[in-house]
């Protein structure tokens, strides 16, 4: 964040602990938090640069907002590792006046200079903290499935069961099984709850004549770095 900045009455360059700052004025009015970086209204460049990262960049946070809501003020998202050609990330549109919280997961391993640069749209917009982690391998899930009982005679039900184990910081995960009776149609979604580190079908599979064929899978869900 920019608490530790000091304050400025107008609109200036600053400095501090290898972040840069272009055209902004630091201050509490409508900041997030302590201070925040205004940037200027006016056709000048204005960005905010980070220190080289030389461990690379595994994920991008900031809030933002629109100072007025007046037009839209575009920033461009964008990665060097020479702080002179640059790559755009992506392009932010910035309209609402409510502070929206920016996130997205790049996982770059080498070095690199991350800035937000403005591009089109003359109005201030605040920006405030600002969070580059490093690179970590993506969040994951390490699957595995089982039916029981595991012979089932044809007067069996047939529960459904499924282990998770969190891979690189998944959280909230959630299985799905799905099932059908013999080689072709369309697969059954059955719904699976959670009973310590096991997922178990909420119904069973009724029971089946001799030689039918089940066909089943298991699909996980969940959030973290790099989940999709």
């Amino acid at each position: 964040d920019f608490n530790s900045w000091p304050s400025t009455s107008g609109y200036t360059d600053h400095s501090k602990d290898g972040w840069t700052v272009i055209n902004a004025l630091m201050g509490t009015e409508l900041a997030y938090a302590g201070n925040s970086p205004r940037m200027r209204n006016d056709s000048l460049p204005k960005y905010i640069l980070s220190p080289f990262l030389a461990e690379g960049l595994g994920a991008i946070s900031f809030y933002y907002r629109h100072w007025n809501g007046s037009s839209t003020v575009r920033y461009s998202l964008q990665l060097s590792t020479n702080a002179t050609t640059w790559t755009n990330l992506e392009v932010l549109a910035i309209s609402s006046t409510n502070y929206q919280l920016y996130s997205k997961y790049v996982n770059i391993t080498n070095g690199v200079y991350f800035r937000l640069f403005w591009s089109s749209g003359v109005e201030r917009v605040l920006f405030d903290n600002i969070d580059l982690s490093k690179p970590v391998p993506p969040a994951s899930v390490s699957l595995s499935g089982w039916h029981m009982p595991l012979a089932p005679y044809t007067n069996d039900p047939v529960t459904l069961q499924a282990q998770a184990l969190a891979r690189n910081g998944a959280v909230n995960i959630s299985v799905t099984s799905y099932y059908r009776v013999g080689t072709s149609g369309t697969y059954q979604a059955l719904a699976m709850t959670k009973d310590g580190g096991v997922f178990t079908g909420i119904t069973n599979i009724t029971p089946k004549p001799v030689g039918t064929i089940v066909q089943y899978y298991f699909m996980a869900t969940y959030d973290g770095p790099g989940a999709e």
